[in-house]
């Protein structure tokens, strides 16, 4: 659950960038004769890396530290760590418990969970607010299941984590809603916000496992180096921080608390006969995966409910670790629902535990069968010419990155003399904010994703958006942002189906290029059948309380 073993290069640990890269640097440095190694950065712990190296290898060495571009948020970060980080490990749990302290009456969040049925685990975001108001949960999560559990007159707990974002900004918003997905008619589900479960119970336990943990840490926060393998590259100094902040400050003390909350929900509910969850292998499904099997419930499944994309480190593990039976063994799902051949390509490549994999259909995308063809909707309408097309932005979480992708977008379609109407799709979980987007905010659809993509033309992704995939299976061209910054965590990365975009001048002329009749190839990327046979097969032999 630390920061080193979650492996998150998207945003958590960014400097497993730097390792990578700098393990590349190497291989090109042993294949040819450098003599000397000069290097021009703003982070001085990359420089004392490569400068470690270069002495061990005996190359000159000469560096140039320029100014950082830090963030509010990393100057922040700073501030902290003038504090003791267990100091301030103990200010984050009751921090995180003051942020979760129940105002007013929504004991309905709280429901007794249903027996021997099946539970549903998720964040709570991407999901419908105008239909949830009206007592009905509509999922982008679970989609046509949610609808298949309803026919099949299945009871089910469906377990959401707060997430803040535009739909529920506070944990209060999260619990009137699940109030009233609560309602009287609902007797087939109930809805739970785990956060509720964070008692002051849970906050003493919290407290008690951030002073254990900084106790017995005292031994191993200084350890000798240790390199990679055929490398000598210690990363020690790029690493450092996440090293530490693993056993100490604000990421152990919220990883406590989440694993508090699911133990003290699962060891007060009856027994289930399946978990399901959706899965990235994040803290928070350790903690679940934990809980569960503490308090002997039956099967619980993990589905990567999106896309595996190739540099998400967080879903590879080295194979050995599905294999051990050491007591301090990762915990694992008992089987993986993988959603199409791609992601099945993904854990066949030696990563994962193939032995556990099943196939289901890609929930989140069984809305793409119903999408027209560009070529059929041409036919439709011979007009189409004459007017202006339509870019898509689908934007990333981070803000660091979608402000350089709107920034890419202002400039190019500027320099095509503005002949293309822009809509900007915020990520699910991201609520692209007023103060930070200002100028962008009349661009905005939230809308339903299908009936959107009919209205575009082009589509210009973040490189971790799986918006690229649905608008690859609706035939649109799919422009995908890599900035240099990050890897390209694109899904389409390795299939030929895309134009990555490095540039503003790669972004204008791939915009200048278009035409209407532009249609791409089909590709066989997810299971999609409606009548969801192979989620059927799934369930067969795990008999459910039937209301």
């Amino acid at each position: 659950m630390t920061l080193l073993a979650q492996k998150c290069t998207y945003a958590a640990s960014p400097h497993i960038y730097h390792a990578i890269r700098l393990l590349a640097f190497e291989q090109l440095c042993n294949a040819a004769e450098i003599k000397k190694i000069m290097v021009t950065t703003s982070q001085p712990l990359l420089a004392r890396e490569i400068e470690e190296w270069s002495s061990a290898n005996k190359k000159s060495y000469e560096a140039t530290i320029t100014k950082s571009d830090e963030t509010p948020q990393e100057k922040l970060s700073w501030l902290l760590k003038c504090l003791p980080s267990f100091i301030v490990g103990i200010i984050a749990c009751f921090g995180y418990y003051i942020q979760r302290i129940q105002i007013g009456k929504h004991n309905a969040s709280k429901q007794k969970a249903i027996p021997e049925s099946l539970m549903f685990f998720d964040i709570f975001t991407h999901f419908n607010p105008s239909a949830a108001k009206n007592g009905q949960f509509v999922s982008g999560y679970w989609t046509a299941l949610a609808d298949l559990i309803s026919e099949c007159k299945w009871t089910v707990n469906w377990v959401h984590s707060f997430y803040r974002h535009k739909a529920t900004p506070q944990i209060n918003d999260a619990r009137s809603i699940a109030l009233k997905l609560n309602n009287p008619n609902a007797q087939l589900s109930r809805h739970v916000i785990i956060d509720d479960y964070f008692s002051l119970k849970a906050l003493a336990n919290s407290l008690f496992d951030v002073v254990r943990l900084n106790l017995k840490s005292r031994s191993i926060k200084r350890l000798p180096k240790c390199y990679v393998k055929e490398s000598q590259f210690s990363f020690q100094h790029i690493l450092g921080d996440d090293w530490h902040n693993s056993l100490a400050g604000i990421s152990p003390a919220k990883i406590f608390c989440q694993l508090n909350s699911f133990e003290l929900y699962l060891t007060s509910v009856p027994k289930q006969r399946m978990g399901i969850y959706i899965q990235e292998n994040q803290p928070w499904e350790i903690a679940l995966l934990h809980a569960w099997r503490s308090n002997r419930h039956g099967i619980i499944i993990g589905t990567p409910h999106t896309t595996i994309r190739f540099w998400d480190l967080r879903y590879f593990y080295d194979s050995r670790t599905f294999r051990s039976k050491d007591k301090n063994a990762l915990p694992t799902p008992d089987k993986i629902a993988v959603n199409g051949p791609v992601a099945s390509a993904a854990y066949n490549a030696g990563l994962g535990p193939i032995d556990r994999l099943i196939e289901v259909e890609a929930l989140r995308f069984i809305e793409t069968k119903k999408y027209k063809s560009r070529v059929q909707r041409l036919r439709q309408n011979d007009s189409v010419a004459n007017r202006k097309p339509v870019l898509l932005v689908a934007t990333d979480l981070l803000d660091t990155n979608t402000t350089i992708q709107l920034e890419w977008v202002e400039r190019a379609v500027k320099a095509n003399k503005n002949n293309w109407r822009i809509v900007v799709r915020p990520h699910p979980a991201s609520d692209f904010s007023q103060k930070i987007y200002p100028q962008w905010q009349d661009l905005v659809d939230r809308g339903d994703l299908s009936e959107l993509l009919e209205r575009v033309d082009v589509i210009f992704c973040s490189n971790a958006s799986s918006i690229a995939v649905d608008g690859f299976l609706s035939g649109k061209p799919i422009l995908t942002m890599v900035n240099g910054r990050t890897f390209n965590f694109s899904p389409l990365r390795d299939l030929d189906n895309g134009i990555n975009i490095s540039s503003v001048e790669e972004l204008q002329a791939a915009i200048s290029q278009f035409t209407f009749n532009k249609v791409n190839k089909p590709f066989y990327y997810f299971y999609l059948s409606k009548d969801l046979q192979k989620w059927k097969k799934l369930f067969l032999g795990h008999p459910f309380r039937v209301c």
